[in-house]
């Protein structure tokens, strides 16, 4: 049977990055504190089995990204939002404004914090309801086209969120369960790429 030609086009592909994921050290013996200005601790979701990082304003937390660069297509956008939940009974003003920045890593290149800001970056996300521990995600925030060249696709993508303003909304309420990042795919190669691009690396062997 013949086949039928038709125009075939990947959707935009999205993935959380947890939680988990973002940089936690032990500090004062027992307690879990975040890498940041302030000091964010680790808090299981009501007695839920799981938890997320519960934060104040000035609180941030950081995680590098070997998956997104690998996988996404330089020459569109990228849309990034923040996922969480409240750990105490909402009211409708409560409010928390995050801030996304994120830095490019080359292999071989040196690693720096995390400091370029969304083009167009997160509003204030606005519970406007009184039922706790909903899964929540902010509006979405975008990184502009062509923003990257093709040498992140062997390296890292380097993220920071911070915890920038509240409404109402008090200290260690907002509990941050992850970074979520939308992306059209790059998966197939074209003319002027190699098919073993990857595996051509100086430094590496193999893929």
């Amino acid at each position: 049977m013949p086949i039928r030609d038709r125009n075939i086009a990947w959707k935009r592909q999205r993935h959380v990055i947890p939680a988990h994921a973002f940089n936690i050290v032990v500090a004062s013996g027992t307690n879990l504190a975040g890498i940041g200005n302030a000091a964010p601790g680790v808090l299981e979701v009501s007695d839920f089995g799981f938890s997320g990082i519960a934060t104040a304003v000035a609180d941030d937390m950081a995680a590098v990204d070997f998956l997104t660069p690998s996988v996404m297509d330089v020459s569109q956008e990228i849309g990034v939002r923040v996922l969480y939940t409240d750990i105490e009974t909402p009211v409708a003003t409560d409010g928390v404004t995050y801030i996304v920045l994120y830095d490019q890593v080359d292999d071989n290149e040196a690693m720096i914090e995390p400091a370029t800001a969304l083009d167009t970056p997160l509003v204030e996300a606005l519970d406007g309801g009184t039922t706790p521990y909903v899964l929540r995600r902010t509006a979405r925030g975008i990184i502009s086209a062509n923003k990257f060249d093709d040498t992140a696709r062997y390296g890292a993508l380097t993220w920071r969120v911070e915890h920038d303003a509240s409404t109402a909304t008090v200290d260690d309420k907002a509990v941050f369960l992850g970074l979520q990042i939308d992306y059209m795919p790059n998966l197939t190669h074209d003319a002027q790429q190699d098919r073993d691009a990857i595996a051509e690396l100086a430094v590496s062997a193999g893929v």
